[in-house]
């Protein structure tokens, strides 16, 4: 990143105070850069080509400083009405951090691009995809452009040097209208049209030792900085959009919460027998068990503490009941793969691997309960879908998981094993308290859906392209204002991290966190 303009510029703030612009201690310029890198302990050299992008970055968006401190568009002073019949929009959807697929934000954008399809026929879309991820996204060939980026660019450091000089020539040439990153990571720093991100968590402000030292540094220092510059912001949760407000500095005003959606011509329930056929009989494995999704990251998706909490309920019960992990690795898999191997009961335990999402709503149907101990989640798809199936829920209520679940699932506290193990106990042997799980999560599960999710996005994108700014104009303030989103609330950024319901009748009533 060039992190010389990122410290440097001025005017990427709303408040337009040099105090946020700079790094700590004052310094402004390159010097500065480096210095924060080195408070960070980054070590530049464990990653290749990583110095050479950040010099070619630096004197590539130098150009970009003159006149150029505000957001690209400042939308009409308040919300409006999204007049239906309104101008077509062309707009850019970069995917390259989909992870091939394999993760949270991966089916964000796959699920996101479908449900955005029927708008396809008034709106131009053009899909920015990585040559190997062409195939996820047949089904939306013939509907919306896709343009091919070449696999070199695949490298983090190479997919951010390519979204901050050769994205912002292609939105000029193709005359794109707005640009959405689906993620923090890849924020763009020059505007050649309105930005629009997607921000899932801030993990890196509540997970000290999540990432890398180098991700930390780009996720606490230069995305934060990144943040100002973009037009809008998607948050999937409220508190997300509370983090985004708080460690991002960006107005309340700003912020569109817009929850996550669930497919339920896919999620939904159906035969337990057929799904057990479909997925546990090709592998010799049988119930009854319970199931985590999630990739096997250590330790912020907790499998050890789950891992440690199934060993003693087995030990205390003789149960058995199974436990099945799926996902693919990452960050730390082989600890989590040592600590099935040394269970003592490993082979009640059995890693999955990464599921296929076409596979995903069988193993839910199959699955007697679901669990999920993780220590911070910016919103939690499988606990929804897992309930859109008819599967009971075990939850952590940590980060937004408590807005996501509400009341449907039963509790975990991810860093207490003994009140981990006495859940999957209660699970175990109440079939009744199983039953009024199954019930209350499929009603909670109507909640969302992805049509409503791409109906308030492209409502995003109407108020982004509409806005207005003569060059060099500092953006004005946008006023509090409604957004419809799946759970049929109106949410109202208030400022100060607060949200608040419209009554619809022009009161709002303060939301509970």
């Amino acid at each position: 990143m060039d992190l010389e303009a990122l410290c440097r510029d001025e005017g990427s703030r709303d408040d337009r105070s040099r105090r946020h612009c700079r790094f700590p201690g004052g310094q402004v310029g390159t010097c500065a850069a480096l210095d924060a890198a080195k408070r960070h302990r980054v070590d530049f050299s464990a990653y290749p080509g990583a110095k050479a992008a950040f010099q070619a970055l630096c004197g590539r968006l130098g150009q970009f400083r003159a006149g150029d401190h505000g957001p690209a568009a400042a939308p009409a002073a308040g919300r409006h009405k999204e007049d239906r019949k309104g101008p077509p929009v062309k707009i850019a959807l970069s995917t390259s951090v989909m992870q091939r697929g394999r993760s949270g934000v991966g089916q964000y954008v796959l699920s996101l691009v479908r449900a955005l399809l029927p708008a396809a026929a008034r709106h131009e879309f053009t899909l920015l995809v990585l040559e190997e991820d062409l195939p996820l996204f047949s089904f939306a060939a013939g509907s919306m452009s896709i343009e091919p980026v070449s696999e070199r660019h695949r490298p983090a450091v190479r997919d951010i040097l390519w979204h901050q000089t050769v994205l912002p020539s292609l939105a000029r040439r193709r005359g794109i209208d707005v640009i959405h990153v689906p993620s923090y990571r890849r924020m763009l720093w020059p505007r050649p049209c309105a930005l629009v991100s997607t921000i899932h968590d801030l993990a890196p402000f509540h997970m000290p030792d999540k990432y890398d030292r180098a991700r930390m540094f780009y996720g606490r220092v230069v995305a934060r900085r990144l943040a100002g510059r973009q037009d809008e912001i998607v948050a999937v949760s409220r508190a997300t959009a509370r983090d985004v407000e708080t460690f991002f500095r960006v107005p309340a005003g700003r912020i569109s919460v817009i929850p996550n959606g669930v497919d339920h011509g896919q999620f939904a329930p159906g035969s337990k027998a057929r799904a057990l056929d479909a997925v546990c009989a090709p592998l010799g494995l049988a119930g009854p068990f319970f199931l985590y999704v999630a990739r096997l990251e250590h330790p912020a998706k907790n499998h050890a503490g789950l891992i440690d909490a199934f060993n003693r309920f087995k030990s205390a019960t003789g149960s058995p009941w199974r436990l099945f992990l799926a996902g693919g690795d990452w960050h730390g898999a082989a600890e989590i793969r040592d600590l099935v191997r040394s269970s003592p009961f490993a082979r009640d335990i059995r890693l999955l691997g990464f599921v296929p999402a076409a596979d995903l709503p069988d193993w839910y149907r199959a699955a007697d309960v679901l669990v999920f101990p993780s220590y911070y989640e910016g919103f939690g798809l499988p606990p929804i879908e897992a309930m859109a199936c008819g599967c009971p829920v075990l939850s952590s209520m940590a980060g937004a998981l408590a807005e996501t679940v509400g009341d449907a699932a039963g509790r975990l506290e991810p860093r207490d094993i003994g009140q981990i193990q006495a859940q999957l106990t209660l699970a175990a042997t109440d079939g009744a308290w199983r039953d009024r799980l199954r019930v209350a999560g499929l009603a909670r599960a109507r909640d969302f859906d992805w049509r409503v999710t791409a109906e308030a996005t492209l409502r995003v994108y109407a108020r982004a392209a509409a806005g207005n700014m003569r060059p060099g104009e500092a953006r004005r303030p946008r006023e509090p204002g409604t957004l419809q989103v799946s759970r049929g609330e109106l949410l109202v950024g208030t400022g100060g991290g607060e949200w608040a319901h419209s009554t619809g009748d022009g009161v709002s009533e303060p939301m509970q966190p």
